[in-house]
């Protein structure tokens, strides 16, 4: 039975999807210039955010701030007399004769993007409204009249994207200069994740955005016959660009700038548009959080991999394999990365994980009894587990809630300090970001070998394993280094910078 009211990260956007509008290039177009249209700006994925050096937040940006960019992009590969970024007239896109070349024409290049364009529709922000008497209509030009949910549409624009073969398009960089000397701050989403920058809503927005522009960033090429796809559906669909040059007339030059070879009369049709695959759409991954809890029900089992920062252990999790339940996921795992055999699999919650795009299910499994020793040598994915009590679960989120006081709160096993990062069913919540830095996964191996590492943690708490650290904190001009004391746990690293313009770290051991 999944727990009510459940509060987990990543989730509670305030943002209505509104799918039915995704099809309307007339929609699209309206919305996009809309005086009301917000827009976030990312970065390799990262968003850019308000910050006043300790907090930050989601910022949003408007068309007039992004038009120059957007347009840039769509005239690169369209009509340079266009003010519309969606839908095949933008780029001189017309059918050729014949009923069905009109038909395929409408169909695939319904909603159609600049390839240099990567900007997802995200929906809009509709809260407070709870009847859909307030709705507005809009004629869709398709015979379709449109009901449109009052409120600010909302877009995300990638910023470092480049399509095979434009790489030479970099219109993205400028708007980021632009932000980012006014201020605006790229926030690494591994903070994100980590120690929890962002609140509930924004963290929301940013992981359905991200992962929606990876997957459009990553699937430029159609899995059925190899050709170029474009964008469609506000981004929540791929066209294969095979289908497009067989009905479009002529070669408009967005056919020509993506390198779309000539599709013969007499060639099969690409099977993306025979039928409905799975690929033209965004994908989703499974994975299962298993909080193995002995059948007494006081210790739940925590692990860690070895290339962890030390001290830093988690419920064991996997990827649910084709043909397999969740039920049946979580009893393979147990046994492959614990030896431990699991009787009953009880649900708990679930979240969106954008790293990139997977659904995390929170899940119980109550190990059988007279349970032999926990082994880790069958994947060998783990170097150490052990069950640990309510009370130490406890004690490590509440320390890494509160870093001052972790010092002398924080529970240990083994005879040192460790950190649970995720945990079921402790303060009704799946997962607990925790103020960590851990900008590589071989951190302690770079740290043993002196090398300097760069990372955007620009509003890093400092945690009591810092101590006798170095950090050099680029402040505009060089790096200023920064030696951490028991004083400073608990503090952010901005406190200790003069400035705070897009900071460069590095983490050095301290001589």
């Amino acid at each position: 039975m999944a727990a009510k009211n459940t509060v987990n990260f990543f989730v509670g956007s305030r943002l209505h999807r509104a799918s039915w509008l995704r099809e309307s290039s007339a929609y699209l177009n309206q919305a996009v210039s809309s005086t009301q249209a917000k827009f976030i700006l990312l970065d390799q994925g990262n968003p850019v955010v308000c910050t006043d050096g300790t907090k930050e937040s989601l910022a949003l940006f408007s068309w007039p701030d992004v038009k120059d960019t957007v347009l840039g992009m769509v005239h690169e590969c369209g009509n340079s007399n266009t003010a519309d970024v969606y839908g095949p007239a933008a780029y001189n896109l017309k059918a050729r004769d014949g009923e069905e070349n009109a038909k395929l024409f409408q169909s695939v290049t319904k909603n159609i993007v600049s390839p240099a364009l990567s900007l997802v529709f995200l929906g809009i922000d509709s809260e407070g409204v709870d009847s859909i008497a307030t709705y507005t209509t809009l004629e869709g030009g398709d015979g379709r009249t449109l009901a449109i949910p009052p409120g600010s549409p909302y877009f995300a624009l990638s910023l470092s994207f480049r399509a095979p073969g434009m790489q030479d398009k970099t219109m993205g960089n400028a708007l980021l200069e632009k932000v980012t000397n006014e201020g605006y701050e790229v926030l690494d989403m591994r903070i994100v994740v980590l120690r929890g920058g962002l609140n509930g809503e924004d963290s929301a927005i940013v992981a359905y955005a991200r992962t929606l522009l990876d997957w459009n960033e990553r699937y430029t090429h159609c899995p059925g016959c190899g050709s170029r796809q474009f964008s469609a559906w506000g981004g929540h669909k791929r066209t294969c660009g095979s289908v497009v040059r067989r009905t479009t007339q002529g070669t408009p030059a967005v056919l020509e700038n993506v390198h779309t070879e000539p599709v013969p009369a007499s060639a099969p049709l690409c099977a993306s548009v025979k039928s409905l695959q799975n690929y033209s759409y965004p994908r989703t991954d499974p994975v299962v959080v298993l909080g193995i809890v002995r059948h007494d029900g006081n210790t739940i089992l925590l692990g860690r991999q070895a290339m962890w920062p030390k001290g830093l252990y988690s419920c064991p999790a996997g990827f649910v394999e084709p043909g397999e339940t969740l039920e049946e996921a979580v009893r393979r795992e147990g046994i492959e990365e614990t030896g431990i055999k699991i009787d009953s699999v009880v649900y708990y919650s679930s979240q969106p994980w954008p790293l990139p795009a997977n659904l995390m299910f929170g899940m119980f499994g109550i190990a059988a009894k007279d349970q032999p020793k926990e082994r880790t040598d069958l994947d060998a994915e783990l170097s150490d587990v052990f069950y640990a009590t309510r009370e130490q679960v406890q004690a490590a989120v509440n320390a890494a809630a509160k870093a001052q006081g972790a010092k002398k709160n924080t529970p240990t096993h083994n005879g040192e300090k460790f950190f649970a990062i995720l945990a079921l069913g402790v303060e009704g919540a799946a997962y607990f970001p925790g103020p960590f830095f851990v900008p590589f996964p071989n951190l302690q191996q770079a740290l043993k070998n002196n090398t300097p590492i760069r990372t955007n943690a620009r509003s890093c708490t400092i945690l009591p394993n810092f101590v006798g650290l170095k950090f050099l904190v680029h402040n505009g001009k060089h790096h200023m280094p920064i030696s951490v004391t028991e004083e400073m746990v608990g503090h952010k690293l901005g406190e200790f910078a003069p400035t705070r313009k897009r900071f460069s770290y590095r983490l050095t051991k301290n001589k």
